[in-house]
Parts: structure tokens; sequence; C-alpha cells
């Protein structure tokens, strides 16, 4: 099946704000120290709140738009519906990819928050592939699994492998592959006998290397992208979590690592 290209759309910088911050309200005429609010701090207030409101109540109504506007496409038969994939169907590929929840501690709540949407994001876009990677999420615990109990309606029922167990645990050491930007090895395929490993940590640069010495300290193989073959980025080759994982999802599909990058790769990210 040969790659498509992507469009790559993203919330405008305020709703972003908006949504991962997530203020608690605060009293009218207090603020959470207990100093007293002058008027235009209690003004401010009122207006962010108002926005809160108007911002959620807009995503809402565009929600029911889009599901509404696709219900009447597929109705007319402009669009055929969505082929929800199983990893245990026939098609679906025998290459493992699992995500590493050990970094609990070294984020932030929003971080993880973020890193719960990234997670979303593989497992939608695992579930409509034409062949579905077989998906794993280890050591998966904490302030993480608390998170997705609390955000995620149903995740106990995702076509998931969940473990709570390490990688280490799981699969053998020779089949594990540990993927950074850092290793000086360079993925030229992917090989049904090994399982690839992705760093499920959002750290802003903070913790960098850490994937690398967490692959030596324990003696484990490590590998990175074919990124810079073929795409010239405007920072370092790191990505986010879902990007790495619908790249190795697309080259499962189509065996050309060029159309895999170009299809995933945001244009944000690469040298204009």
């Amino acid at each position: 099946m040969s790659c498509s290209s992507q469009a790559d759309a993203d919330d405008s910088s305020e709703k972003q704000a908006i949504q991962d911050t997530d203020p608690k309200p605060l009293q009218p005429s207090t603020s959470q120290t207990g100093q007293e609010l002058t008027k235009n701090q209690i003004k401010k207030i009122a207006r962010r709140q108002r926005l809160l409101e108007k911002v959620k109540s807009n995503r809402k109504q565009e929600r029911i738009k889009r599901k509404e506007r696709r219900r009447l496409r597929i109705a007319n038969g402009d669009v055929q519906p969505r082929a929800i994939k199983s990893m245990s169907s026939k098609c679906a590929s025998n290459i493992r990819v699992a995500i590493d929840m050990s970094f609990d501690h070294l984020m932030t709540d929003g971080d993880i928050a973020k890193l719960l949407k990234q997670l979303q994001r593989c497992y939608a876009e695992n579930r409509r592939a034409e062949h579905a990677l077989q998906f794993y999420i280890t050591g998966l615990g904490g302030r993480s699994e608390q998170r997705f109990k609390d955000a995620v309606s149903g995740y106990d029922k995702w076509d998931v492998y969940r473990k709570s167990e390490s990688f280490l645990d799981i699969f053998k050491k020779e089949e594990i592959v540990y993927l950074t930007s850092d290793s000086s090895n360079v993925l030229k395929d992917l090989d049904p006998n090994s399982v690839y490993i992705i760093g499920g940590l959002v750290d802003h640069n903070f913790h960098k290397g850490i994937c690398m010495k967490l692959a030596n300290k324990y003696g484990i193989k490590h590998a990175q992208l074919p990124i810079k073959k073929y795409i010239n980025l405007a920072s370092r080759s790191v990505l986010c979590v879902n990007h790495v994982f619908e790249i190795l999802l697309a080259y499962a599909e189509c065996k050309n690592w060029a159309s895999s990058l170009e299809k995933v790769i945001p244009h944000r990210k690469r040298i204009k």
C-alpha cells in the first residue's frame, strides 16, 4: 500500500495554552494565597473563565458538526466508513513496537497529559491502519496510569498489550532495539524478530541522551530512524512519541523510509 501525504494541523497557541493550563476557579475576592484581589484581577479571572467556557463549547459544537458532515457524506456514498483494524486480524503486521512508560518521575503533570494525548494518537492511527502494529505499552503505573483512568473512558478496553512490567521483563534482551536519536546506528529495516522501544517521555530537552544511557546501562541494542538521510530538520532529530510510532507504522505498510518520513514529520520541524 502506498503512503499518502498527511496534513499537519495544530491548535492556535492561545487555545493550546488554555488547554494545557487547565486552571482551577479562584474565590471571587481572594487569590489562592489568601490575598485580596483587585477589581482588575477579578475581571481578568472572570474573562479567562468565560474564554475557557467558550473554547470548550466551540470545540464541542465543532465535533458535532464534523460528525454530522461525515455521516451525511457516508450516507451519500461520498466516503466509506472508517474500517477499524485489530492487532489479531489476518492483515495485521507482525512488527512489535512498545512505548516505555518508566519516566513518570521526570515529567510534570502537564507533560504526562501531553504524553497521554500522544498515546491516544498512536492508538487511533494503529486502529485505522491497514496493517496494525503489535502495540505494547509497558511500565504503565503511577501518575500516568491514574491519568489514563481519569481522562480516557474505556482505556482498559484498548486493543493494546498493556503491561505494568518493564519491557526488560517482557521481551528477550537480544530482541530489544531502543530507538534514540543519539544512537550511531541507523535503522535500515523493521525485523519481526525484534521489538522496537520508544521512550515515553515529554521532557523539552531537559534530559538529553537519557534513552541512550538507558540502552547502554542494560546492554541492549539501539538505533535511530534514518531521518537525516531524507529530511533536513531545523533542530535535533527528536520527535514526539506519536510521530515516531506513525513513522514505524507507515514504513510497515509501504516499506519506504522516504515516503514514511515525508508523510509524518511536520513541515514546521524542517529547514525552510
